[in-house]
């Protein structure tokens, strides 16, 4: 039996290694519901019911889901506009404090963590839904202010626990 070669300088036969990643950490603000825990319920709302009779229903993020117009997704959005982002992580529960990023260096226009963090800090104090406080889906949807201008961003080594 023969050893397969490698080809292309890569770890498996026929990966190709064509650029390099670049890691963040995102901190420095407590970016709220980025992933609902069924405690999440959304503005758009259902009426029905027997005659006489309304029931509302609102949507509710499932668990585990990421909660739509989210602080992160927000920051995330910026980060897009000059590179790719190949993963994301998340610390905190149900609240998230940290966002881990990795991103490739071959399409990274950003010229350092500090402009990144300059771009995110410029969202100023936005408004992002968050829970209602149970799995209710009767309950008027909840809206909190996260300032982001407190954001820290910083590049990172790439750690592999």
């Amino acid at each position: 039996m023969v050893a397969p070669a490698k080809v292309h300088g890569g770890i498996i036969t026929d990966q190709m290694l064509t650029g390099s990643i670049k890691y963040y950490k995102i901190g420095g603000v407590d970016f709220g519901y980025v992933l609902s825990d069924n405690t999440v319920n959304l503005d758009t709302k259902v009426s029905g019911g027997n005659e006489g009779s309304v029931i509302t229903y609102y949507f509710v993020v499932a668990d585990g889901v990421s909660v739509p117009d989210s602080s992160a997704e927000l920051a995330l959005r910026v980060i897009l506009e000059k590179c790719t982002i190949i993963q994301i992580g998340l610390t905190g529960s149900p609240r998230t404090s940290t966002i881990h990023i990795a991103c490739e260096n071959t399409s990274n226009g950003w010229e350092d963590a500090a402009e990144m963090q300059t771009a995110i800090r410029e969202l100023g104090t936005i408004t992002v839904p968050t829970t209602v406080g149970s799995e209710d889906q009767h309950a008027t949807p909840v809206s909190e202010e996260i300032d982001m201008s407190t954001v820290v961003v910083t590049e990172v080594s790439f750690e592999l626990a």
